[in-house]
């Protein structure tokens, strides 16, 4: 059977709730209808929002370029990135590599644009916000993102660096703000840009109307290697 390859530990957390959603939207009676992957868990890698706002500081594509290869090597059929940071390095490591790199930017927006949404309110990392991964592929489909301000953008941040990352429980009140301040700007619904958001969503009933990029690489990532239980897709978009 073909294998899934995940560069994975970008961060630690978010790569086994990955791993839990793909099990878990798996339609599979046996061991052996799951999907078949291969991780290359590698948390070394440099932060990727450190370089994209510091081009001095270390660079993530070297370690990027060896993780891809070695799955490569190791036989997979495509390569999933349960970071959403480290698509701003995605083409550059499918140029090192003969395989394809699933774009989990490009398949949100689908999911967003298929249920009608204009206005999507993006919570991410500084270093994806800066990138323009998400203004650029909304506003290709006709979408328009809605970003947080100074001090709510502070919150997200911390919710990602402070609580998740260094394994504290979060403090879903930053979220809550944060949710509300998109919402009041016209947001008609909130992606969860940071895959460390996700683990936040998967312990915790966020409010609101919002999507999670997590969800959506999954289920493209079983779509692909197996066989995805009926209604998935339906339910991705929460609230």
């Amino acid at each position: 059977m073909e294998k899934l390859g995940i560069i994975g530990g970008l961060g630690p957390m978010a790569t086994a709730f990955f791993l839990e959603k793909i099990v878990g939207m798996t339609e599979a009676a046996r061991d052996q209808e799951h999907v078949n992957a291969v991780v290359y868990h590698a948390p070394a890698v440099p932060d990727r929002t450190s370089f994209i706002l510091n081009p001095q500081a270390a660079d993530p594509l070297p370690a990027l370029v060896e993780a891809a290869k070695c799955l490569e090597q190791a036989g997979v059929s495509a390569i999933a990135i349960p970071c959403v940071t480290a698509h701003y390095f995605r083409e550059s490591i499918g140029e090192a590599v003969s395989i394809p790199v699933m774009n989990a930017v490009a398949f949100s927006t689908e999911v967003l644009k298929a249920r009608q949404i204009c206005r999507v309110g993006i919570m991410a990392t500084d270093g994806t916000l800066a990138s323009g991964l998400f203004q650029k592929e909304l506003e290709s489909h006709g979408m328009t993102a809605v970003f947080p301000d100074a001090a709510m953008q502070k919150n997200v941040m911390s919710l990602i660096y402070d609580y998740v990352k260094a394994g504290k429980e979060p403090e879903l009140r930053l979220y809550e703000e944060v949710s509300d301040a998109l919402q009041a700007e016209g947001a008609e619904a909130v992606l969860l840009a940071c895959t460390e958001l996700s683990v936040i969503a998967a312990r915790n009933t966020l409010p609101g109307r919002w999507l999670d990029v997590l969800d959506v690489l999954a289920m493209h990532c079983v779509e692909r290697f197996a066989r995805l239980k009926e209604g998935i897709a339906d339910s991705l978009l929460h609230g």
